[in-house]
């Protein structure tokens, strides 16, 4: 049995930065969903990493983190930077939802903001456990 460690950056495209859904395949570390593709000139390995045995099942339930780590969120009048104007509350929210029983194995990542300009940029994650 080996330790498999996945972690990486889950960018939501631009229709989707507000609400959307990603889904973090563990088996083979793909990402489908909201979300959109590292540009070209990007190396993919930047924004997902797999240490441990790549295409292993997880043995049971893995630990996971999913945070946010880059969000926009203010309404300023630029004429007057120290204000903010048209102040509302702005929340942002992550649930999981992660099914090890399945094939393959698939962590469900969901975001919902609110606030006119409230908007996730990018949700980081890490998940670690035993497989093989």
């Amino acid at each position: 049995m080996a330790t498999k460690i996945l972690s990486g950056l889950i960018l939501p495209n631009d229709e989707h930065k507000q609400k959307g859904n990603a889904f973090i395949n563990l088996n083979n570390h793909s990402l489908t969903g909201d979300i959109r593709s590292p540009v070209l000139s990007d190396s993919s390995s930047q924004y997902h990493q797999t240490i441990g045995p790549a295409n292993e099942r997880f043995n049971s339930e893995p630990c996971k983190i999913v945070a946010l780590r880059e969000i926009t969120f203010a309404d300023l009048d630029h004429s007057r930077p120290s204000e903010a104007v048209n102040a509302e509350t702005k929340t942002f929210s992550i649930n999981t939802s992660l099914d090890v029983q399945g094939e393959p194995q698939v962590l469900t990542v969901s975001w919902k903001t609110a606030g006119n300009n409230a908007k996730i940029i990018e949700i980081s994650y890490l998940i670690i456990g035993d497989a093989g």
